[in-house]
């Protein structure tokens, strides 16, 4: 039976390939870093998934993008065919290692190196490098844009925020009309938490006819019966 591998049993030496752009080796280094071993499978544990690392803008294959952006040695183990020391191929190949399998190092796996050729080739970087820049930019106006509706929710939330009136004192104080028009609204267009949705007041949804309708709303309304919820869509608001 093999032994229980430990962490300190596994010394990674990480080499990161000149030729890489620097974008490249930043995923190269997240794909290999390691959080630990797993308590029942003594497997390694990643501290990122591949499905969130950012490899796809080099590669289909995120094993690929890695060895072309470093070289990963495991100096205590041996490559199955040619019996060096162990040049990783992947994740997967460092768990098979420390199952003791027989795993074959990069070097003996042609596809890797003819992959890693692709991947940096004059043609390929320029390719991806401007793909790049097109991802930054678009995420830098995706920030920018996220930045101003937090700006813009921030101000809706104290311009509209709910006024705690007690429900009692408001209605003793208020006329028929306004109690009529709110129950009109809640009746025709709102839903079991008081939410009201989008409605002509014009019309004739609310009431008989437009201009009852545009009274009933309006005196619900202005009698504090009817309020702006801020966490209303932000362009609702103008």
């Amino acid at each position: 039976m093999a032994n229980t591998p430990r962490l300190s049993d596994i010394d990674l030496r990480i080499e990161l390939n000149p030729a890489a752009p620097e974008a490249l080796q930043d995923f190269g280094v997240a794909y290999w870093k390691m959080a630990g071993l797993g308590p029942r499978t003594s497997g390694p544990v990643w501290v990122e998934r591949i499905a969130t690392l950012d490899y796809k803008i080099w590669s289909g294959t995120a094993n690929y993008a890695a060895a072309a952006a470093v070289t990963v040695t495991a100096p205590e183990y041996s490559g199955g065919a040619c019996g060096g020391k162990l040049t990783l191929t992947s994740r997967q190949a460092l768990t098979d290692a420390l199952q003791d399998k027989n795993v074959d190092c990069r070097s003996c796996h042609a596809t890797i190196e003819e992959q890693v050729a692709k991947i940096l080739s004059p043609q390929s970087l320029e390719i991806r490098l401007r793909r790049t820049a097109e991802h930054d930019a678009r995420q830098k106006a995706a920030e920018a844009e996220a930045s101003r509706e937090q700006g813009q929710r921030e101000i809706i939330n104290d311009r509209y925020r709910p006024k705690s009136s007690g429900t009692n004192y408001l209605l003793s104080r208020v006329s028929l009309s306004a109690k009529i028009g709110a129950l009109a609204v809640l009746h025709a267009v709102g839903d079991r938490d008081g939410l009201i949705y989008p409605i002509d007041i014009g019309g004739d949804t609310i009431g008989p006819n437009s201009s009852f309708s545009t009274q009933l709303f309006t005196d619900a309304w202005h009698s504090q019966l009817l309020q702006i919820r801020p966490s209303s869509p932000i362009d609702a608001f103008v």
